[in-house]
């Protein structure tokens, strides 16, 4: 996600920093970090997934939550509800227990960033 500086405001505590024209034409770039999934299980139809996912906001496009191992797409619809807060209506199918999900995000997967990946895991 890239988010502009020149509509976010910064505050320094102690004074404008040496060099702070560089600040000001920088970009500020996140990664997502995919933390963990709440799963309310629904049916072969799809389920609806929650995973927190720092990093990524309402402006936040072109995200997937994506099988780790094979990298296939597994939401029909992904929506951004807040910072970090994504719902993922999961495509019509069986997803099997177990699999690991990864963030895929212009181009480029992130894996779970939890120490725990059984967080990032469906159950």
């Amino acid at each position: 996600m890239s988010t502009s500086l020149s509509s976010a405001k910064l505050y320094f505590d102690i004074g404008i920093p040496e060099n702070h024209a560089i600040v000001s034409n920088a970009t500020l770039v996140t990664e997502p970090k995919l933390v963990s999934l709440s799963i309310n299980e629904g049916s072969v139809g799809g389920s609806n997934i929650t995973a927190n996912i720092q990093g990524v906001g309402i402006a936040t496009t072109g995200l997937e939550l994506v099988d780790s191992v094979n990298g296939t797409s597994l939401c029909a619809k992904l929506t951004v509800l807040s910072y970090g807060v994504v719902q993922c209506q999961t495509k019509a199918g069986e997803i099997a227990t177990g699999t690991q999900f990864s963030v895929k995000y212009g181009g480029v997967k992130y894996e779970c960033a939890n120490s725990d990946t059984t967080q990032c895991q469906y159950q």
